[in-house]
């Protein structure tokens, strides 16, 4: 059968998305529509890494009652708000929640500045390291070695701009 090519596309566009797998461990965060003004809730299947669902603002009832509709759902990672800290209780009572890489690593970070804001006047008031050259304890004499993949990466970069740089002078 001869068919054009806008033939074929209309067909192809005409056939229902495949079902995708029923999502078990999901990621929850805001997102700015209109930064200060408008915001949303993205949700992704952070096993197949792809978006689920954009929710139209950030409240918690609409978070639970997306949830509801999943009872799948084991895992639920997000980030420290208690709106959706109590949208995951009252939507999926059974999943494990967990903070998010991003979120833990912000909490690290908070936790090791408040224990150093506490301890800088002790640390102050250590005593210096003995040291025979004279020079001011931890201080090298000279620069840390950059790693293999950074100094390929830096020749990489370096010979497309050399390149470019030619191919500008040839011209």
């Amino acid at each position: 059968m001869t068919a054009s090519p806008d033939t074929v596309l209309r067909l192809v566009r005409g056939l229902p998305f495949p079902a995708p797998d029923a999502p078990r461990v999901v990621g929850i965060d805001d997102w700015a529509i209109r930064k200060g003004r408008t915001y949303g809730t993205l949700l992704v299947d952070l096993e197949h890494r792809r978006p689920l669902d954009l929710l139209p603002d950030r409240s918690g009832a609409s978070v639970a009652a997306w949830l509801r509709r999943r009872p799948q759902i084991r895992v639920v990672a997000r980030d420290r708000s208690t709106e959706y800290m109590r949208a995951a209780t009252a939507g999926a009572p059974t999943a494990v929640q967990v903070a998010d890489r991003w979120h833990l690593l912000l909490n690290m970070r908070q936790a090791l500045e408040r224990w150093l804001a506490r301890s800088h006047a002790r640390l102050r008031r250590l005593p210096a390291l003995p040291d025979g050259d004279g020079r001011p304890p931890g201080q090298r004499l000279r620069a840390y070695r950059r790693g293999d993949a950074e100094m390929a990466a830096s020749a990489d970069s370096r010979a497309r701009r050399l390149a470019a740089y030619e191919e500008v002078r040839r011209r």
